[in-house]
């Protein structure tokens, strides 16, 4: 209640601050996004279900205020309410080598998800961002998803399917360059914490993290991505990732591939590769589309069996510009140290936006 009060107090002041004085150009913008669920567990075997799961839930609740400053300043102030116990989360036992449901309270928190300054053409064609801001990991592959309100990426759903964190996170404190090279080609940079917005600092190593994209043809996209954290002398963690995607008209398919490195030095046997690849497509004309995704999330390259392999299919249904209703299909198919049975939610969801 403290931290939600505090949320509240800020954005009354942000409110006084901008009706204050006698210029109110130009304008502030809010903006509100929720992703409601209905989900059945089908199956009752599987590490995830047990057929007993069949609730009505929030997931994500977003809201954005936006100001422009003027036409080089502008900033933004997003919440979000998390509910951790999310239709993928898994708990991951590293003496059995196996995942379970997550057990957590299941409360819904808000918390700051982006809170930052943006600066335009300080470099030509540029805009820096100075706070809490995205990351460059996921927006591009979130983008061509299309379906952020059905599940994350891939790369960014890997900790919910597999248990093994592999610090990807959407967001982060720290400052950020994004660009273009040309009208084709473009560039997103980061230097973060590598500590997440959720988390304080704790050590004074910092997290780089960069993004390129070529669009060689206007419906066609490549983007390399990586990023290199430090731990400590001995230890460092490395993500890179590659995706391709084709987008047209009403049409969008595409792929992403991920590699993550967990190097140790001086040591033997410490070494740690895991993998993620997930390929999606999507239509949609006029008021009804469907999408289609495939992920596999492999959390140790040298370990057999400990796969996993999710499949999602759903309809999407408009009724209205800011409302979507879409009943989806989950279909986890598990390595025998994640569990021999499947795992299947039948889920309806709703996104709302004003």
């Amino acid at each position: 209640m403290l931290r939600l009060t505090m949320i509240v107090l800020i954005l009354m002041t942000l409110s006084v601050l901008t009706f204050a004085g006698e210029d109110q150009t130009p304008p502030y913008t809010i903006e509100g996004r929720v992703y409601f669920d209905y989900i059945r567990a089908v199956s009752t075997e599987g590490p995830r279900t047990d057929g007993q799961a069949n609730e009505f839930r929030f997931r994500r609740a977003y809201f954005t205020f936006e100001k422009e400053l003027n036409e080089t300043f502008k900033i933004r102030f997003r919440t979000d309410v998390d509910n951790p116990d999310g239709l993928t989360k898994v708990s991951f036992d590293s003496a059995s080598q196996s995942v379970s449901a997550a057990n957590t309270d299941g409360k819904l928190r808000p918390f700051v998800k982006h809170l930052y300054l943006q600066w335009k053409n300080l470099l030509p064609e540029s805009k820096l961002y100075i706070g809490m801001a995205a990351t460059p990991t996921k927006e591009i592959s979130e983008f061509y998803w299309g379906y952020r309100s059905i599940a994350k990426s891939m790369i960014d759903n890997f900790k919910d399917v597999t248990g093994s964190d592999i610090d990807a996170t959407s967001a982060d404190l720290g400052v950020a360059l994004m660009g273009n090279f040309s009208e084709n080609a473009g560039y997103h940079f980061m230097v973060a914490n590598g500590s997440h917005y959720s988390k304080p600092e704790n050590d004074h190593l910092k997290k780089g993290l960069l993004s390129i994209y070529l669009k060689p043809a206007s419906d066609f996209i490549i983007e390399v991505y990586g990023d290199y954290e430090p731990q400590n002398k001995n230890q460092t963690y490395s993500t890179y990732k590659f995706l391709s995607a084709y987008q047209k008209d009403a049409f969008t398919a595409g792929a992403e591939y991920m590699l993550r490195n967990e190097e140790k030095a001086n040591s033997s046997g410490g070494d740690l590769t895991r993998n993620g690849l997930s390929v999606f497509a999507r239509y949609k004309k006029t008021d009804l589309g469907f999408f289609a995704r495939f992920d596999r999330y492999d959390p140790d390259s040298d370990t057999d069996d400990d796969e996993t392999n999710l499949v999602m299919l759903g309809l999407d249904y408009t009724p209205h510009k800011n409302v979507n209703v879409m009943p989806n299909i989950w279909y986890y198919m598990n390595g025998d140290k994640v569990g021999k049975e499947a795992d299947i939610f039948a889920v309806l969801t709703f996104q709302y936006k004003f």
